[in-house]
C-alpha cells in the first residue's frame, strides 16, 4: 500500500481516525513522534513505561500500539504479555534501538505485529502502520 495510491484527503492524512498508543521512556522520542504522527492525522496518547501502558489500554481502546523494548520498570515484552493475558487483541508494532530484534525467541515475538528501528523513519513507519491496521481489517 503506497501513500500516492490512495485518494486525495486520505493521502494527505493517511492515519486520520486511527488511535495510536505511543508507549517510550524518552521524553524527546515521544515528543517528535507525536508531532510527526499527528500531521499524519493519528490521535497520539503517550506513556513512558510498560506499567502505564497497561494502564491505558485498560481505560481506552486503541488501534495500534507503538512499543519500545528497553525500558525501566516494566519493559515492553513484558508490557505486551501483560495485555494479551488480559486478551487485548490490537496490533502491536515495536520501535526500538534494540538492533537484535531478530534474536528474541519465537515466544518474545508472537505477539509483535512488527518491527520499526530507532531512529524511525517516519514514512517508512506510517507505511507499517497502514499495512498492519490492513490486515488487522482483513
Amino acid at each position: 500500500m503506497e501513500l500516492q495510491h490512495t485518494p486525495q484527503s486520505k493521502q494527505l492524512a493517511p492515519l486520520k481516525g486511527l488511535s495510536i498508543l505511543l508507549v517510550d521512556d524518552s521524553n524527546d522520542y515521544t515528543n517528535m513522534m507525536s508531532l510527526r504522527l499527528r500531521k499524519f492525522g493519528a490521535e497520539i496518547d503517550v506513556v513512558h513505561d510498560g506499567f502505564e501502558a497497561l494502564k491505558r489500554v485498560d481505560q481506552k481502546p486503541y488501534d495500534i500500539v507503538l512499543m519500545d523494548i528497553q525500558m525501566p520498570g516494566m519493559d515492553g515484552l513484558q508490557a505486551i504479555k501483560e495485555m494479551r493475558a488480559k486478551n487485548k487483541r490490537f496490533p502491536i508494532i515495536t520501535v526500538t534501538a534494540l538492533k537484535d530484534i531478530v534474536k528474541l525467541s519465537p515466544q518474545q515475538t508472537a505477539e509483535i505485529a512488527a518491527h520499526a528501528g530507532k531512529p524511525t523513519d517516519i514514512p517508512d513507519l506510517v507505511e507499517t502502520i497502514l499495512g498492519v491496521i490492513a490486515i488487522r481489517d482483513l
